[in-house]
């Protein structure tokens, strides 16, 4: 007797034909916050763990003659220092492959005092003391600078750290957006069928039956929403792992999905449909204690 009653409760509300498609949304954009700051995290960390295991030395010596002493004195050096894993001088050509976007295409290179650059893998990030080691090359090599790219890691890595916080920051945002927005159409579902509500009430309907309703509708909005936002947003981001795959080696190819992210996007349509049913389930139920 009472099934004509609940069947038009969430159902007739014209406005929830659109819950699905903001759920949709909120969720699509949760995924792309989740892809900037999972990847960014995940490809910085993997970058900076192979600097910071290296340093480089460059010799700046103006005679070729020098230079190539200079740079011979502080190879033997290097290779005999504890805690370096490899030094290997990089070749001319390097050298040039690195500085042509910058100086563009140089055809002759005999008016040019190329610095001489050595790369030094250590066996761990402490493995030697950079300045004791600066010191030594320069009683060798007075013309050597050390670099271990300490100053300039630090500046990229304050900036990836301000860019994951603001991608979490953001993520929050929509998650509450969410709440917001099925909170506001429960009020609404409730607000048009109050007169239902309370004929239902007279009935003897208990508020547990009419929640049930609600929650069920919402369940199937949230699902729907869900599922169809992390479809769209996967596209999207391998949509955007193609593209940064072509671009070429450098910190964008690190920016890749890795098993955190994927577990991420199958843990978001759960995640979603829950956060909607758990905010209907609250809602619905605090405005049905009011009208009793």
């Amino acid at each position: 007797m009472l099934k004509p009653l609940l069947n038009f409760l969430p159902k007739n509300q014209k406005g929830h034909g659109l819950l699905p498609w903001v759920i949709g949304v909120m969720i699509y954009l949760s995924a792309l916050a989740l892809f900037g700051g999972l990847s960014l995290h995940s490809g910085l960390n993997k970058w900076s763990s192979g600097l910071s295991a290296r340093v480089s030395v460059q010799i700046t010596a103006a005679k070729e003659v020098e230079r190539r002493e200079e740079t011979r004195a502080a190879l033997g050096v290097l290779s005999a220092t504890p805690g370096v894993k490899n030094a290997r001088l990089i070749a001319d050509t390097e050298v040039m492959a690195l500085i042509t976007p910058w100086l563009g295409d140089v055809k002759d290179m005999s008016g040019l005092p190329i610095p001489s650059l050595i790369d030094v893998e250590l066996t761990n990030a402490n493995s030697i003391d950079i300045e004791a080691l600066s010191v030594r090359l320069k009683t060798v090599a007075p013309h050597a600078r050390l670099d271990d790219h300490q100053g300039w890691m630090g500046e990229v890595l304050i900036l990836a750290t301000t860019l994951r916080t603001i991608a979490m920051l953001l993520m929050g945002m929509v998650v509450l957006c969410t709440i917001a927005i099925v909170v506001f159409g429960c009020r609404a579902g409730l607000a048009t069928h109050k007169d239902g509500i309370e004929l239902m009430h007279l009935m003897g309907t208990t508020d547990r039956v009419i929640a049930r309703e609600f929650d069920r509708s919402y369940l199937v909005y949230g699902f729907k929403g869900s599922i169809g936002g992390t479809l769209l947003a996967v596209i999207t981001l391998i949509a955007l792992s193609k593209l940064m795959a072509n671009v070429g080696e450098g910190l964008l190819t690190n920016i890749s999905p890795d098993q955190s992210l994927i577990t991420a996007l199958i843990a978001l349509p759960i995640v979603g449909t829950l956060l909607t049913l758990w905010t209907a389930r609250l809602t619905v139920r605090r405005a049905l204690k009011a009208l009793v």
